[in-house]
């Protein structure tokens, strides 16, 4: 359920990142605030909807890191230069049915020994709550950090300095990923778990690092801005043959490139749940019943893809026919 909050704190953290606090409006205090494992914020304010990692806090009150984007589509903008003090937002809590997939198979069929993050920018607003439970818990992990200087480098002071490496722009430091992920698994069974965020360029090279080593995808967790995966281009008009499961309907409907499918089928009076709208936490998934997909989300499983697909990013190709249940 989505709750009303206000903005109580602003600090500036680095020359392009702020620190958001924000308050619950009403004047009684959940009882059980604390956010579940792998929670992001769907924030609404003004004209956006916008999901953010969450820095630190609770249902009752949480800060966000938020960069101001070189090509803001107007949510960063908004933030940077239009909130103020006791301006109020609208939060609803989301998570990544994914991860905590992942976290159970980890669970039950590896030894994970090791936790590496490699991570870009306000990219490391996606695993820091993580990074500083794993310190807390006395666990094994490392962190690479590249900033385009030091002076640009959100929440460092949080993070342990001896199990961080910086490369910084500024300083000519180059991360290299293919030198950083070790072969998934050890000699005695133990496995290493990826974790990566940052700039479309970063988590490409990660990916396709951790596939070239043959990690399984349970090991490997990216964290994309924005929902897309890196060199998904296209937005061409597709066909879509719609049915509602639980009143039959069906309906020809047209998705033009400059709307998605979860807007064209929300439009047409379709119950379709949605949250992040960035393709990564599986509110919107629809099944897919016929012709092929453009996948740009990142929460669906190989094993899924061709049989589903997230109304919120993933296009059709020429027409195809979903069900929505």
């Amino acid at each position: 359920m989505p709750k009303i909050y206000k903005l109580v704190r602003l600090e500036h953290v680095t020359p392009r990142v702020k620190k958001f606090s924000f308050q619950l409006r009403d004047d009684g205090n959940i009882c059980e605030p604390a956010f579940k494992p792998h929670t992001f914020a769907n924030l609404k304010f003004g004209e956006y909807t916008r999901s953010y990692s969450i820095v630190c806090g609770d249902l009752n009150e949480f800060s966000l890191g938020v960069a101001l984007d070189d090509n803001s589509r107007g949510g960063s903008k908004f933030l940077h230069t239009s909130l103020e003090i006791g301006d109020e937002i609208e939060m609803s809590p989301c998570s990544n049915p994914r991860f905590g997939e992942d976290d159970d198979i980890c669970a039950s069929s590896e030894s994970v020994e090791h936790r590496l993050v490699i991570v870009g920018g306000i990219g490391i607003t996606a695993f820091l709550t993580m990074i500083q439970e794993w310190a807390r818990d006395g666990l094994s992990y490392e962190v690479h950090y590249a900033v385009r200087s030091m002076e640009e480098a959100p929440f460092l002071h949080l993070l342990d300095q001896s199990k961080t490496q910086i490369y910084a722009k500024s300083r000519s430091e180059r991360m290299d990923v293919k030198r950083l992920l070790p072969q998934p698994r050890y000699h005695d069974g133990s496995s290493t778990r990826i974790y990566c965020s940052g700039p479309p360029s970063l988590i490409k090279a990660c990916k396709e690092t951790a596939d070239l080593l043959g990690y399984p995808e349970h090991l490997v967790h990216l964290e994309y801005f924005g929902g897309f995966v890196p060199g998904s281009t296209s937005r061409s008009e597709f066909e879509v043959e719609a049915r509602e499961v639980d009143t039959d309907r069906r309906e020809q409907l047209t998705v033009p490139p400059d709307m998605t499918l979860l807007q064209v089928l929300t439009q047409a009076g379709f119950a379709v749940m949605s949250s992040c709208n960035s393709g990564g936490c599986g509110a919107c998934k629809v099944t897919v019943c016929g012709g092929e997909v453009e996948y740009n989300s990142t929460v669906l499983r190989k094993e899924e893809k061709g049989i589903a697909m997230q109304a919120c990013v993933d296009r059709g190709i020429g027409k195809i026919q979903i069900r929505v249940e």
